[in-house]
Protein backbone atom coordinates (compact mmCIF):
# COMPACT_ATOMS: atom_id res chain seq x y z
CA UNK A 1 0.00 0.00 0.00
CA UNK A 2 1.16 3.94 -0.51
CA UNK A 3 -0.51 7.00 0.71
CA UNK A 4 -0.25 9.62 -2.00
CA UNK A 5 -1.31 13.44 -0.69
CA UNK A 6 -3.50 15.24 -3.04
CA UNK A 7 -3.98 18.48 -3.86
CA UNK A 8 -6.29 19.32 -1.23
CA UNK A 9 -4.37 19.29 2.40
CA UNK A 10 -7.78 17.50 4.04
CA UNK A 11 -7.40 14.49 1.67
CA UNK A 12 -4.81 11.54 1.03
CA UNK A 13 -4.93 8.39 -1.86
CA UNK A 14 -4.46 5.24 -0.20
CA UNK A 15 -3.02 2.51 -3.11
CA UNK A 16 -4.63 -1.06 -2.89
CA UNK A 17 -4.35 -3.48 -5.43
CA UNK A 18 -7.78 -2.46 -6.55
CA UNK A 19 -9.07 0.23 -6.37
CA UNK A 20 -7.32 3.27 -4.77
CA UNK A 21 -9.74 5.21 -2.22
CA UNK A 22 -9.32 8.84 -1.59
CA UNK A 23 -10.04 9.23 2.32
CA UNK A 24 -11.92 12.91 2.50
CA UNK A 25 -11.92 13.38 5.72
CA UNK A 26 -13.47 17.34 6.72
CA UNK A 27 -13.83 18.16 2.86
CA UNK A 28 -17.88 17.75 3.45
CA UNK A 29 -19.76 17.67 7.02
CA UNK A 30 -23.59 17.50 6.05
CA UNK A 31 -24.29 15.61 2.94
CA UNK A 32 -27.44 15.98 2.74
CA UNK A 33 -26.93 20.09 2.48
CA UNK A 34 -23.47 19.49 1.20
CA UNK A 35 -23.68 17.36 -1.94
CA UNK A 36 -26.63 18.65 -3.75
CA UNK A 37 -25.44 22.36 -2.55
CA UNK A 38 -21.61 21.82 -2.31
CA UNK A 39 -20.97 25.87 -2.10
CA UNK A 40 -23.06 26.28 1.32
CA UNK A 41 -20.68 26.52 4.32
CA UNK A 42 -20.78 25.53 7.75
CA UNK A 43 -19.17 27.12 11.24
CA UNK A 44 -16.29 24.72 11.10
CA UNK A 45 -15.24 25.60 7.88
CA UNK A 46 -12.28 27.89 9.13
CA UNK A 47 -12.17 29.75 5.39
CA UNK A 48 -15.57 29.47 4.21
CA UNK A 49 -15.04 30.61 0.63
CA UNK A 50 -11.89 28.47 0.25
CA UNK A 51 -13.79 25.77 1.96
CA UNK A 52 -16.52 26.22 -0.77
CA UNK A 53 -13.83 26.55 -3.99
CA UNK A 54 -12.17 22.91 -2.39
CA UNK A 55 -15.35 21.00 -1.77
CA UNK A 56 -17.16 22.18 -5.31
CA UNK A 57 -13.32 21.07 -6.98
CA UNK A 58 -13.05 17.98 -5.07
CA UNK A 59 -16.54 16.97 -6.05
CA UNK A 60 -15.77 17.70 -9.97
CA UNK A 61 -12.56 15.78 -9.63
CA UNK A 62 -14.16 12.76 -7.97
CA UNK A 63 -17.04 12.45 -10.43
CA UNK A 64 -15.01 12.91 -13.58
CA UNK A 65 -12.39 10.25 -12.29
CA UNK A 66 -15.27 8.06 -10.68
CA UNK A 67 -12.78 7.94 -7.27
CA UNK A 68 -13.60 5.64 -4.70
CA UNK A 69 -13.94 7.81 -1.39
CA UNK A 70 -14.13 7.67 2.10
CA UNK A 71 -15.81 10.56 4.29
CA UNK A 72 -15.47 9.87 7.86
CA UNK A 73 -18.82 12.59 8.44
CA UNK A 74 -21.00 9.94 6.73
CA UNK A 75 -23.09 7.35 7.79
CA UNK A 76 -22.08 3.91 8.19
CA UNK A 77 -20.04 2.54 5.69
CA UNK A 78 -19.17 5.92 4.49
CA UNK A 79 -17.36 4.60 1.39
CA UNK A 80 -18.43 5.15 -2.07
CA UNK A 81 -18.76 7.49 -4.95
CA UNK A 82 -20.33 11.31 -5.75
CA UNK A 83 -22.23 11.46 -9.27
CA UNK A 84 -23.45 14.71 -11.01
CA UNK A 85 -27.23 15.95 -10.18
CA UNK A 86 -28.79 18.32 -11.64
CA UNK A 87 -26.81 21.46 -10.24
CA UNK A 88 -25.24 19.65 -7.37
CA UNK A 89 -23.84 15.95 -6.73
CA UNK A 90 -25.22 12.93 -5.06
CA UNK A 91 -23.32 10.82 -2.74
CA UNK A 92 -23.80 6.90 -3.70
CA UNK A 93 -22.25 4.58 -0.79
CA UNK A 94 -21.25 1.09 -1.64
CA UNK A 95 -23.02 -2.07 -0.55
CA UNK A 96 -21.81 -3.17 2.40
CA UNK A 97 -21.89 -7.11 3.23
CA UNK A 98 -20.25 -9.76 5.41
CA UNK A 99 -17.66 -11.03 3.94
CA UNK A 100 -17.24 -14.14 3.02
CA UNK A 101 -14.82 -15.57 6.10
CA UNK A 102 -13.70 -18.57 4.13
CA UNK A 103 -11.61 -16.95 1.54
CA UNK A 104 -8.33 -15.66 3.03
CA UNK A 105 -8.27 -11.89 2.15
CA UNK A 106 -6.08 -10.92 -0.81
Amino acid sequence: MTTTWVDWSTTARWHFPTPPCTWARDIIHVGEVQFPEPAITITYDVDRKQAAQVREAAFATFTHDGTLIAIPHLAFPGVGHIRAAGTGYEWLPIIYGNRDTSRKWQ
